[in-house]
């Protein structure tokens, strides 16, 4: 069920995307972004998927469904659409991540911490600093 749900969000933002423009890879359009991060989630949501069919891990998939975790993943990923303008792209992510890290894994506060710094500062790098995109500067203005 996760996999058939998050791939269903991935093809709606893919479609959202889309409308706004990919433009290309040297001059991205608004919605390179969008078109790429929903391409990534429907790649992973159909790996996720097929390894569930294959190891047939429930014959009931909506009981298997950790739904406290769906719920908060879902309701983390609303909520950082929404302050994401007000925060800006590095703290917001930084802050989305490690409540993802924490909240959905077995990790450390710690590992949460530094796996969330890590993966901000390479989406950074690679949409801001090596693709140009510009982001919300947010209160910190940076």
């Amino acid at each position: 069920m996760a996999g058939i749900f998050w791939f269903a969000i991935a093809a709606y933002v893919c479609i959202g995307g889309y409308k706004f423009g990919f433009g290309s890879f040297r001059e991205p359009g608004p919605g390179f972004i969008f078109i790429i991060s929903g391409s990534f989630l429907a790649i992973l949501s159909l790996i996720d998927f097929c390894q569930t069919l294959k190891k047939n891990a429930s014959s009931n998939l909506v009981l298997g469904l950790h739904w406290r975790k769906a719920t908060l993943v879902f309701i983390c990923v609303f909520a950082y659409s929404y302050i994401f303008n007000f925060l800006g792209f590095v703290l917001s992510t930084f802050l989305l991540l490690m409540f993802l890290f924490k909240t959905t894994g077995a990790t450390k506060w710690w590992h949460a911490i530094l796996a969330s710094f890590i993966t901000t500062m390479v989406a950074y790098i690679v949409f801001s600093v090596w693709l140009q995109i510009q982001f919300p500067k947010g209160i910190l203005g940076a």
